[in-house]
Order: structure tokens, then sequence, then C-alpha cells
């Protein structure tokens, strides 16, 4: 039993190394870190240059002059939004055709021939799709905690990493989403639109109030709460335990439907 374990786990961090060498050689991680790094310096400079944009317009200078001045709190609200939308559906547009890319184009056939269980490959495309968007979604956090702190040191916001974790908690469900949309769809698109369908349900589902303490969709709304000490992190517990549920159910469907497919 331990020498199969063992031999699982060898084998999955040999097909995550592949994986990481694809992403290097595809640009993937360059693209990646390209946009994070943007989405990094979009919140406190937005937050910054909003009211000397403002005075320049035509009429600006009243207007400026009723709009509070800015917190660090809008630079992290400004960060929260971009992940919750460019943050998530940008690596997902990118990522979508982890499995059905390879399926198509026969990546698999002599892999799965020489012994590979499929149930493995669902693991590596899931960790390997979560750990890039882990690391995208740590540089633009590390940009944005840094600049807020040089330009708004006024500690409004003094539990940014403990408001990171309802977003995380979510890509982990997200992710696995996705890997069920590729190994479901034959195609790129049909693989990100099947994502889509499921967030867009949930959130559907959150304006149900009974549903709503449960629903993965709720984590993205409770980063600035968080952050700012309103909320305790044990309310968001059973969304975050439903979270990790559905992300291993998405995987043993996944795992399912590529044990059944033909290479």
């Amino acid at each position: 039993m331990s020498t199969s374990i063992r031999q699982t786990a060898r084998t999955t961090v040999t097909l995550l190394a592949v994986e990481a060498k694809t992403a290097w050689r595809s640009k993937r991680l360059l693209i990646l870190a390209a946009v994070f790094v943007l989405l990094g310096f979009a919140g406190p400079l937005a937050a910054k240059l909003t009211p000397a944009i403002l005075q320049s317009a035509p009429g600006g200078a009243q207007l400026a002059r009723l709009i509070p001045e800015p917190d660090s709190l809008d630079s992290w609200a400004q960060f929260y939004k971009s992940m919750t939308q460019l943050g998530i559906y940008m690596p997902a547009i990118i990522l979508s055709g982890m499995v059905s890319h390879d399926v198509s184009s026969g990546a698999l056939v002599n892999l799965v021939a020489k012994g590979l269980p499929r149930p493995t490959v669902i693991a590596a495309k899931y960790l390997s799709a979560l750990v890039q968007w882990a690391l995208s979604i740590t540089l633009a956090f590390s940009i944005t905690w840094g600049y807020t702190l040089y330009y708004f040191p006024d500690g409004h916001g003094p539990h940014p990493l403990t408001a990171l974790a309802p977003l995380l908690a979510f890509g982990f469900f997200f992710m696995a989403a996705l890997v069920l949309g590729s190994a479901l769809a034959r195609s790129n698109h049909a693989a990100l639109l099947t994502a889509v369908i499921v967030q867009v349900a949930l959130m559907a589902l959150n304006t149900l109030d009974r549903v709503k303490r449960y629903n993965p969709v709720s984590l993205l709304s409770g980063s600035m709460p968080l952050l700012k000490g309103d909320e305790d992190l044990c309310r968001l517990a059973p969304a975050f335990l439903v979270s990790l549920v559905a992300a291993a159910a998405c995987l043993t469907f996944s795992a399912l439907i590529l044990s059944r497919k033909r290479l």
C-alpha cells in the first residue's frame, strides 16, 4: 500500500514538472505574471490617482472635494474587485484546455498505455492549475500590499493575510470546476463555459438567505469585512468546507469521466 502511494506521488510530481515546463514554453507563466503584476499595481495607483484625475477634469474640482480622501481600504477594495473578476476569469481562459487539449491531441495515449493512472492525470492537472493561479494571486497581493503600505500607512486594514483566505478557498473550488469542465468538454471554450455556468448557478443560489452561508461564491464578498476586522473567519467556515467538498467532488467526477473517455 505504501509502495503504491509513493509510486503515485512520484508519478504526480513528474507530471507536475512536465506541466511546469509546458507552461513556461508556451509563455503561459509570463502572460499570467504580466497580467497579475498590472492588477497588483492597479489598486493602490487607482486609489492614489483618482482625486488628481477628477481635479484635472472640467468641473472636477468641486466633485473631488465631495469625495473623501482615499485610504488603504480603497486600494484593497480595488484589488479584490479585480481579483474576483479578471483574477479568476483570465487564468480560467488560459487554463481551460488543460484536459481537453491533451485528449484531443492524443498526448495522453502513450502515457496511459505505459500504465499511467488516469486519476493521476487529473490530480496533476488540478495541482498545476491551482499552483499557477495561487502564485499569480500571491504576486498581485504582494505588490498591492507593499504599495498600499507605502501610499496609505493608515492601518485601516489590519488583517490583509486573513482577508486573502476566502479568495484562495474559492480558487480551490473554481479550479476543480474548471478541470471538470475540461474533462467533460472537447474544446477550450466549452470547458470554460462549463465552469462559468457553475459559477453563475451558484451566484443565483446566493440570493437565497438559507443557502448563502454555505455557498462558495459568498467567499468572494468576505474579504473586505475580514480585512477591516468586522467579521470573524469562523463565520465563513461553512462556505470554506463546502468549497473543499465541492472541489473534491469535481475532481472525483473528472477522474471518472476521463477513465471512461476514449483517448
